[in-house]
């Protein structure tokens, strides 16, 4: 129990602040040290509300208290005076920052995103939709209300500047103030959002901001930074006034706030001034000579192609840029460019446009021939479009709440993710059961199986093992483990190797180069796929990957065809006359 504790008394609030201290025992031991630390605790505790109570009696011209702290609360070492530790030190050795600054050009910027400033822009458009989501479950939107607006002005020939505007909660003075600028603390995982927020936590709102550090990766950005907000709470007109919070040197030095006059509209708008080399890298231009020449000034030259043509590429890059980070927005998404707006993006479109506009969201060169096919949860949603590929330059964009929060391969689209893997947002959580999966991988072999690739197909086959896929390869034509069978009947032989030919130093006698160039597969050589390659998001089916060896072995077992099987050396095409040899699996039909 502890062995301390602290009477308060107040006379009234013109009177004395009296204090009193009660000491049931001289001294703590140190196995009584979690009691006397508890004390400590409590004395700050009053302490820090006798100083609010004599400033805010103060602001509003009352009679303060003639007591103004606690003794002993100063420090550790101050309060032992007081209460006495025996045999033991309290020195207070809790983990402390001196340079927050530094603290927050290691983690909140570049260290953290690296050398990718669109990380920045998506940590601005998490920010709205989820103010956007809240302002939803509070009732003040309607399921799909809300916007968010991604706006770029031209400053100069050199300067821009980027807005990112939303119509969600806004935020209070002391939510821009304390919880804004309070690095690693998020107001949405915070006990103060009951307080600013009220009722909020008793909806199914779940933010996608996680960590409280997404604000000051904008300083990637510019180090000239504004914040304009106007709360939605039902309180005063004190509560709802508008504040701007304005960064002129980013870190290095103090923001300023000040009051402004602004049409009562709860919302929040951050702009920031950049440069046009890192416009550039934003929008992804190639250079920034395609940047000057595309301008975002309305007086476009017309020596440089036309107006209308500069402005179309720019909407391009713009949209591209924003919706690559918003694939899955259940949220109305617009862009401006020198005060000319459009939509570019309504609540859940993505769930139904058409597979070209969906492809152009997610890759600004996209194949017009992409299909992609919907998958649902086990309830029933749509939990993205996606589908099998293992190009090179295939990418799965996961999202939460409709923000991208990573990539993974094998797989091209964009599917809902729940939990971020880390801070900086490179992967997230997917929990779609394996039926799920299957009742989608069938409808993607219904509808496109000529279409796959052998190393698609092969993927396929090992989520659903009883499909027996056309992967076998022979003089450009494709067979199925039953084709083969057939083949073996009517040929009496099969020659068989795994994969494709590949140059060996250690068994050719010729240039890697004239291999590249001149080998030629001899027709009876059939090219049979190596075990199927298994997605990282497949990893907890426990599926088995294919050996299409023995799936041929296993139909020629389940048809009863009797054969002969050698592994060896054997010739498998020519190189400019030069014979190629590798390792083959030789089957022969055998006598009955």
């Amino acid at each position: 129990a502890l062995a301390f504790s602290v009477q308060a008394r107040a006379t009234d609030l013109h009177g004395e602040w009296r204090t009193k201290y009660f000491v049931e025992q001289s001294s703590f031991s140190i196995d009584e040290r979690d009691a006397w630390w508890l004390a400590y605790d409590t004395v700050q505790m009053i302490d820090r509300e006798l100083r609010d109570a004599h400033g805010l009696m103060r602001d509003h011209g009352l009679d303060v208290f003639q007591s103004t702290s606690v003794m002993g609360a100063g420090s550790p070492e101050s309060f032992a005076r007081y209460v006495t530790p025996k045999d033991w030190e309290p020195v207070d050795v809790a983990p402390k920052i001196g340079n927050v600054n530094k603290i927050i050009e290691m983690l909140g910027g570049e260290k953290l995103y690296g050398d990718h400033p669109e990380y920045a822009l998506r940590e601005l458009l998490q920010n709205a939709v989820d103010a956007v989501h809240a302002q939803r479950a509070l009732g003040k939107l309607a399921n799909d209300g809300g916007e968010v607006l991604v706006e770029i002005e031209r400053v100069d020939d050199d300067h821009y500047r980027l807005s990112v505007s939303d119509d969600g909660v806004g935020m209070t003075k002391y939510v821009m103030t304390n919880v804004l600028l309070d690095f690693g603390n998020s107001l949405w995982r915070s006990d103060e959002v009951r307080h600013h927020l009220p009722g909020l936590a008793s909806t199914n709102f779940v933010a996608t901001g996680r960590f409280g550090i997404g604000f000051y990766s904008v300083l990637m950005l510019g180090e000239k930074v504004s914040v304009i907000s106007t709360p939605s709470v039902v309180g005063s007109a004190h509560q709802r006034r508008t504040h701007k919070l304005e960064f002129g040197t980013g870190l290095s030095g103090r923001p300023t706030l000040s009051e402004i006059t602004h049409e009562y509209k709860s919302g929040t708008r951050i702009s920031i001034d950049l440069n046009a080399i890192t416009l550039q890298r934003l929008l992804l231009f190639k250079s920034r000579r395609e940047l000057s020449l595309h301008s975002f000034s309305s007086s476009t030259p017309k020596s440089v192609s036309s107006s209308d043509a500069a402005q179309s590429v720019n909407w391009v890059h713009l949209s591209h840029a924003v919706l690559k980070l918003l694939p899955m927005s259940d949220v109305r998404i617009k862009v401006r460019i020198d005060s000319e707006t459009r939509s570019i993006a309504e609540p859940c479109d993505w769930q139904h446009i058409e597979d070209k506009e969906f492809g152009k969201r997610l890759f600004r060169r996209f194949s017009n021939e992409q299909k992609f096919f919907a998958i649902h949860d086990k309830n029933g949603k749509c939990a993205g479009r996606l589908n099998i590929s293992w190009s090179y330059d295939a990418i799965l964009s996961l999202s939460i709440n409709g923000v991208l929060c990573g990539e993974r391969s094998g797989f091209v689209g964009a599917l809902s993710a729940f939990e971020p893997k880390d801070a900086a947002r490179s992967d997230a959580s997917v929990t779609l059961e394996r039926e799920c999966w299957e009742e989608w991988a069938k409808v993607v072999l219904d509808q496109q199986r000529d279409n796959l690739r052998a190393s698609e197909l092969t993927t396929l086959n090992a989520l659903l093992p009883t499909e027996d896929p056309q992967v076998y390869e022979r003089d450009d034509l494709l067979f199925n483990a039953e084709g083969l069978c057939e083949l073996l009947s009517d040929e009496g032989g099969l020659k068989l190797h795994i994969g494709d030919v590949e140059y060996s130093p250690n068994a050719d006698n010729f240039k890697e180069a004239d291999f590249d160039d001149y080998f030629q597969l001899d027709s009876d050589v059939i090219l049979c796929p190596k075990a199927s390659r298994i997605p990282d998001l497949w990893a907890s089916f426990n599926l088995t990957p294919t050996d299409y060896l023995e799936k041929l072995r296993a139909a020629l077992d389940a048809r009863s065809i009797p054969y002969e099987y050698v592994t060896r050396g054997d010739l498998v095409g020519t190189v400019l006359k030069e014979d190629v040899e590798r390792s083959v699996h030789i089957f022969r039909l055998a006598a009955k």
